[in-house]
């Protein structure tokens, strides 16, 4: 009966450096690394047991859960039962730990297929619940990503805002709503509802990585809580490097928060000077934007019209961002290996998540040759490196 495509954006965090669990400032990027969505409905009475088909590819999870155990635990006279948040997830656990019905390969041990399973059915009884869908036959959800899983680049609110927007969609199709691009109002119920789901099902203190991903472009996030979308902003060639560090790197600013009393004065005094340098960068990006705001993106001569030494400066301050992260830590060898590659071919580079990830900032009309080479070099030290965009679009239906 239905069938759509969406997809959903990661986020890149250029300054603020939340993995400091700090409630401070912060510039986040949409990440043009994207999870990407398939749904499909089926008419009734097509197959011989209704069901909800799962297919996850990138975490090789595939199952078939059929309708009628999804009736029988979560409806009360065919209609879904109402759960306060913390209610619902204990249900969805009970449900996935007593059904036998399930068919296809899911490994109940395996701790992104089980959050994965457990943000799907959050979501779909959630929204279920609250737009009044109708689950009365077969669909099919496919759903896939090119981003590095637990990498820090906001897979899991991508994931989340992929679901959400899919199953609003599907919402509005059954009232007879048919529209290609999301309004406002959609954007609000998206947000909320992944929001939700980052909340409850992976534990997130933070909005930034939901809020990014629904609204893409680049955002500058205040200690109150309120933000600004710089909407018109042209894209950013960056390259996202793997420092291949198998564990968070949360557990330095922990060692830090022990000798807290030792050197405190010195902490304060890096703490400050990596929020000067956040704000004196954020001049400069507006002063980009503010720019872009006149260009076209379709212009092929865009990288000739931008202001090249804004772009220097932000390159100057990510430079010094990660070295003053580096004087707290919170950092690693393979990251300093990284950082001096990039400087080698006078690039900016900084970490931008408590799992070793690490953006090169990559100039406008940089030459396509000497990215090869910095690539190249950075894959013979067994880097793995995705050349991409930051600044694009959120959510979509493609």
């Amino acid at each position: 009966m239905y069938k759509f495509n969406i997809s959903a954006p990661g986020t890149t965090v250029l300054h603020g450096d939340h993995m400091l669990k700090l409630n401070s400032f912060c510039i986040a990027a949409a990440l043009d690394i994207r999870t990407k969505l398939q749904f499909s409905s089926l008419p009734p009475r097509i197959v011989p047991r209704e069901h909800i088909k799962i297919e996850f590819s990138s975490i090789n999870l595939y199952l078939c859960i059929p309708l009628d155990a999804l009736y029988e635990h979560f409806y009360d006279q065919n209609v879904i039962r109402l759960f306060k948040s913390e209610e619902r997830l204990i249900a969805i656990k009970e449900f996935l730990d007593v059904s036998n019905n399930f068919t296809g390969i899911y490994n109940s041990i395996d701790e992104k297929q089980t959050s994965s399973l457990q943000a799907f059915l959050y979501l779909l009884l959630f929204i279920a619940y609250e737009e009044n869908i109708q689950i009365t036959a077969t669909i099919i959800v496919k759903l896939w990503s090119d981003l590095p899983i637990g990498k820090g680049l906001g897979s899991s609110a991508s994931f989340a805002v992929c679901l959400a927007a899919c199953f609003l969609r599907w919402s509005l199709l059954q009232k007879g709503i048919v529209r290609y691009e999301f309004e406002n109002g959609d954007y609000k119920k998206i947000e909320y509802y992944a929001l939700n789901c980052e909340k409850t099902i992976y534990n997130s203190q933070t909005l930034i990585n939901v809020f990014t991903s629904v609204y893409g472009a680049i955002t500058t996030f205040d200690d109150e809580g309120t933000c600004e979308t710089m909407e018109e902003m042209l894209p950013m060639k960056i390259l996202i490097v793997d420092a291949n560090i198998n564990q968070k790197m949360g557990s330095s600013s922990f060692i830090l928060a022990k000798n807290m009393e030792y050197v405190k004065p010195c902490v304060d005094f890096i703490m400050n000077s990596l929020e000067a340098v956040m704000i004196t960068s954020a001049q400069a990006i507006d002063e980009i934007y503010l720019k872009s705001i006149n260009i076209r993106k379709d212009d092929s001569n865009w990288p000739v019209l931008v202001p090249l030494d804004s772009y220097k400066r932000v390159s100057t301050f990510i430079n010094m961002s990660q070295g003053l992260l580096r004087a707290l830590g919170i950092s690693s060898p393979n990251i300093e290996i990284i950082c001096a590659i990039a400087r080698k071919y006078s690039f900016a580079s900084k970490i931008t998540s408590d799992s070793g990830t690490v953006f090169i900032f990559l100039l406008p009309k940089t030459n396509h040759q000497l990215i090869a080479k910095l690539k190249n070099e950075l894959k013979f030290h067994n880097f793995p490196v995705i050349e991409t965009t930051m600044v694009c679009t959120g959510v979509r239906v493609e």
